[in-house]
């Protein structure tokens, strides 16, 4: 059923080889296209920067952003991300 765990675990090279999956087999491509037909959740925000130099508020922003995104996605609605 599952591997076990190697006695010493690297986990940077475990995330490598993660997203080299995701890059070699097009994973998030995948899971936009069996998205294709369902509702539409769009977000939209402006420029990160566009008052001024960039501060703590612009993560939290994107992160929360993020978040929202992310929850609609796995709530199987279509989010189309494009910042800016």
């Amino acid at each position: 059923m599952y591997s076990p765990l190697p006695d010493k675990l690297h986990f940077s090279d475990l995330e490598k080889n993660i997203l080299a999956f995701w890059r070699d087999n097009n994973i998030f491509e995948q899971s936009l296209r069996g998205r294709k037909y369902a509702p539409v959740f769009s977000f939209f925000e402006g420029p990160p920067t566009v008052n001024g130099k960039p501060g703590i508020h612009h993560l939290m922003a994107r992160a929360i952003k993020d978040t929202i995104c992310r929850y609609k996605s796995q709530s199987g609605d279509y989010v189309r991300r494009q910042a800016g």
